[in-house]
């Protein structure tokens, strides 16, 4: 009978070892599961991080061929405008010379005081009193008292 508890036992002692080993493995790969999803999590957040510059630089690149279409708008533009130019200019060149005539300046109407008698003054420097007569500013004064 010691025999067969001592054989029980080996085979317990046996058993027990496999089952150590086979926790120790399971605490290596659960291990190794932990290290490769904190791999993966890097690797996602790398990924994300890489898809977030990539949009930059895809709106830079937008943004810079606008302003380059834009750029080449405006040169053209001013390319046509100065060949527009050039044209008018040489027409000036070649056209005859045209005799300048004298604009004619309206004269500034002017009248006369009808109480001091002076002469040449603006009708704009002129009042009109009540009886038709045209005042220059010193005799309006020197009627109304001041």
């Amino acid at each position: 009978m010691n025999r067969q508890l001592e054989h029980a036992q080996a085979q317990y002692a046996e058993q027990i070892d496999k089952l150590n080993q086979q926790l120790q493995q399971q605490a290596e790969y659960t291990e190794q599961i932990e290290q490769l999803q904190q791999q993966l999590s890097n690797s996602q957040s790398e990924i994300e991080s890489h898809k977030q510059a990539q949009k930059q630089i895809q709106q830079s690149l937008s943004a810079e061929q606008q302003a380059r279409a834009e750029a080449e708008k405006m040169a053209q533009d001013q390319a046509a405008a100065r060949e527009e130019l050039a044209v008018q200019l040489t027409e000036l060149k070649e056209a005859p010379a045209a005799v300048a005539e004298p604009v004619e300046q309206p004269l500034a109407q002017t009248g006369s005081c009808d109480c001091c008698g002076t002469n040449d003054i603006s009708m704009d420097e002129l009042t009109k009193i009540d009886s038709g007569h045209l005042f220059c500013s010193t005799c309006l004064a020197e009627m109304r008292g001041g």
